[in-house]
């Protein structure tokens, strides 16, 4: 070989070896620059919403984290939480488990711990955004898609829609629905582009945890689709075998779900929505529905679009059903034209926001109340995965717009105002969940028609004074204060509708305290005219009769609920408390002779028996 012949072939290899190490640097640079920008965003969480672990429970915190603390330390309380229902309405197992290893690794249930694991959650969430964007190559220049994907995560952790979700305890389910959701989603789109198998094994786990946390999670199962169909190459062939390979998975995911749900204790309370969640229930026709609809579509673009107007509930009659060409779905309707209309018409140039546009409506339609009717109307956290739509969206805009090409011209003044305004709203909405008392004081001007926001508010004032009157050296003049507080919005409540029961519990509650127990006596036996199968009102009209000195008939009401209720509760311990003030001991005996047969397990009636029988 002639040495010019060997000087072009070393410089061939060398050029060769050149490209190799360049295209090495330069997946390592995309790595490395991954890492930095998730980092970013984790410390972005912490810094954004660190705070919250100073805070306290607040709205329904108590009522999950009261279910975990009746359940043991140990290997079957942790069975027993697959046997349990979530807040009596759903099933999610593995939200009540995150709650029960807190306790468990911990010691006891503590607000301070449950935050901070929110905020560690919503940190993950935020880095899963990044990679689900990077790996959907949403654009095909890396250098745009890096901007999108921090731009959108960004928007994500500043928007005051999700202040609910972090801030409050018992929002994790959405939480861990929306992070296992997107590791199943990123899976799939991996099997799509790598063909690896095992990828097929990490969605079915994810999915499975995933709507086992909260079934809004159903979306991630479609998503992949969405990214296959917009932004990858495909044929019919190829699609149909995706389908039967994700519609299996799904079928094995539904059958796991199903052995979990037959572990369900039958026995247990499950919420019947009332008129006063939602005015469907009593208004169901087709027109309603749709009209409903297109109402509760418009207050979901609303939370996005302005950054305030976020309240604890809605429900009857904050938000009226309205008739179906109002100028609110009016509104709607061409505003939805108007956006449609403009992601078909860039279609050719970017298929970002036609992706987004079918992600976000197919993220909240469980939510419209046409399917389905949901408690409360509407809520910002049924919008919390599809608002994920709305960030891409609007970061594309800004990148396509503003002519963005790369993340160092995110420093557009246009965006850090945009991040500044929503930055703003969150801190100041944040600081209204510290506890319960501050949600409410800084809701309730606003929730004047909603009946289920007074029966709330008035239940925390009236319930916490109780608890703050059997304390030692309380302060009278602040239980006072409270039952004041409560009676007012118990009232409130009742003029908006006046056959809710749990009004009319918690006005005779105020008038118990007051030791007007005739009052009190009306109030509890209003309640269960309008509702006879609610047991706790008629508990309390054996209690009011008690204090009335009709001992006859305390025993009925309280034998009423006793035969009806499936634990030893309050009834069956007032009515053994009412046996041993009175020195009735052969009936005492009998009836804890019933309870044994009935409750052999119960932990408090156990613990009941043995003060009992210790003290007489």
């Amino acid at each position: 070989m002639s040495s010019s012949r060997q000087r072009k072939e070393v410089k061939k290899i060398d050029t060769v070896q050149s490209k190799v190490v360049d295209t090495s640097n330069k997946k390592n640079s995309f790595i490395g620059i991954n890492l930095t920008n998730k980092l970013i965003l984790f410390v972005c969480a912490l810094l954004l919403y660190g705070w919250t672990y100073q805070f306290d429970y607040a709205i329904d915190d108590k009522f999950i984290t009261s279910s975990i603390n009746n359940i043991d330390n140990t290997f079957e309380g942790f069975l027993a939480i697959f046997k349990t229902w979530f807040a009596g309405a759903d099933y999610r197992p593995i939200s009540f488990l995150s709650f029960w290893l807190e306790r468990k690794f911990h010691g006891s249930a503590n607000p301070h711990i449950s935050h901070i694991v929110n905020v560690f959650l919503f940190a993950l969430l935020l880095c899963k955004i990044y990679d689900f964007i990077i790996i959907s190559k949403l654009y095909s220049n890396k250098d745009k898609l890096i901007a999108l994907a921090i731009l959108s995560s960004f928007l994500f952790a500043v928007h005051p829609n999700h202040v609910s979700i972090v801030a409050n305890i018992k929002a994790r389910d959405n939480l861990l629905s929306m992070l296992f959701g997107l590791y199943a989603a990123i899976a799939f789109i991996k099997f799509i582009d790598f063909k690896k198998k095992i990828s097929l094994l990490t969605f079915l786990i994810f999915i499975t945890l995933a709507l086992l946390s909260k079934k809004d999670a159903y979306i991630f199962i479609i998503t992949p689709f969405l990214v296959l169909f917009f932004f990858r190459e495909f044929d019919k062939k190829r699609i149909l075998k995706y389908v039967a390979i994700i519609s299996f998975l799904v079928i094995i995911t539904l059958i796991i779900i199903s052995a979990f749900t037959s572990l369900l204790n039958q026995d247990e309370y499950i919420f019947k929505m009332g008129f006063d969640e939602n005015p469907l229930i009593a208004n169901n026709t087709i027109v309603n529905r749709i009209a409903y609809s297109i109402t509760s579509l418009f207050y979901y673009i609303k939370f996005l679009v302005v950054p305030f107007g976020y309240y604890f509930f809605f429900g009857y009659d904050q938000i009226k059903i309205s008739g179906l060409f109002s100028i609110i779905n009016i509104t709607t309707i061409i505003a939805i034209v108007l956006i449609f209309y403009f992601c078909i018409k860039a279609y050719s140039k970017n298929k970002i926001y036609i992706f987004s546009f079918i992600f976000f409506f197919l993220s909240i339609v469980y939510a419209l109340n046409f399917f389905i009717v949901v408690a409360g109307i509407v809520m910002d956290k049924y919008n919390f995965i599809a608002s994920l739509g709305f960030c891409i969206a609007l970061s594309a805009l800004c990148i396509d717009y503003l002519k963005l090409e790369s993340i160092k011209q995110l420093k557009n003044p246009v965006i850090i105002s945009v991040l500044i305004i929503y930055t703003f709203f969150t801190i100041y909405r944040t600081k209204d969940w510290k506890n319960s008392f501050s949600v409410i004081e800084k809701d309730m001007p606003y929730l004047t028609q909603s009946v289920n926001a007074n029966r709330m508010a008035s239940g925390l004032y009236i319930n916490t004074a109780l608890d703050e009157e059997l304390q030692p050296n309380h302060n009278k003049n602040r239980t006072d204060s409270l039952i004041g507080i409560g009676q007012k919005y118990a009232e409130n409540g009742l003029n908006v509708y006046n056959k809710v029961p749990d009004l009319w519990e918690l006005l005779g509650l105020s008038y118990f305290y007051k030791k007007d127990f005739n009052t009190a006596l009306s109030c509890f036996l209003k309640g269960k005219e309008v509702d006879s199968t609610y047991l706790s009102g008629q508990n309390y009209i054996g209690y009011t009769y008690w204090q009335l000195n009709k001992i006859d008939s305390a025993i009925y009401y309280f034998k009423y609920v006793i035969d009806r209720e499936p634990v030893f509760y309050y009834s069956a311990n007032n009515l053994v408390n009412l046996y041993v003030q009175y020195n009735r001991r052969k009936e005492l005996d009998s009836l804890m002779e019933t309870f044994q047969n009935r409750f052999p397990d119960d932990k408090w009636y156990n613990r009941r028996k043995e003060e009992v029988y210790k003290w007489h």
